[in-house]
């Protein structure tokens, strides 16, 4: 019985550190490079470290809302604690839980919506601005 790790696919690389090189230059064009070759899910290494890349929305739920307790925040989040303090983004458990319930009415569909229409606002009064052939 082979007791090798299957992963899901994803890039491999030739030379240590090569992928974390590239992100690092352009962290979008990596990541968006990655799911259009390896679809929504994938996995590679970042240095020694193990990352599954989910790039579908129904993925993402199910990690950050449905299933959330089932999963520990990264060894670099864990880390980031001492610089960013204990927050929503770095914290776990029943602190995270009490943390997001507190920011939840920020997020209700009405408010996001108000969001927009402040954006849209601001985006057009800066168009407004720019004047034809500048870059």
């Amino acid at each position: 019985m082979d007791d090798a790790i299957e992963y899901p696919p994803g890039p491999k690389a030739l030379l240590p550190y090569a992928l974390a090189r590239k992100f690092l230059r352009d962290p979008l064009k990596t990541l968006t490079t990655i799911s259009q070759t390896y679809g929504d899910i994938s996995h590679f290494k970042f240095g020694k470290q193990n990352v599954y890349f989910l790039n579908h929305p129904n993925y993402i739920e199910d990690v950050l809302i449905i299933n959330y307790k089932n999963f520990i925040k990264s060894r670099g989040l864990q880390i980031s604690k001492r610089l960013l303090g204990s927050g929503l983004l770095t914290s776990e458990g029943d602190y995270h839980d009490n943390q997001r319930r507190i920011i939840q009415p920020t997020f209700y569909p009405k408010k996001i919506q108000s969001y927009a229409e402040v954006m849209i606002k601001k985006t057009l009064n800066l168009c407004d601005t720019w004047k034809e052939g500048s870059v």
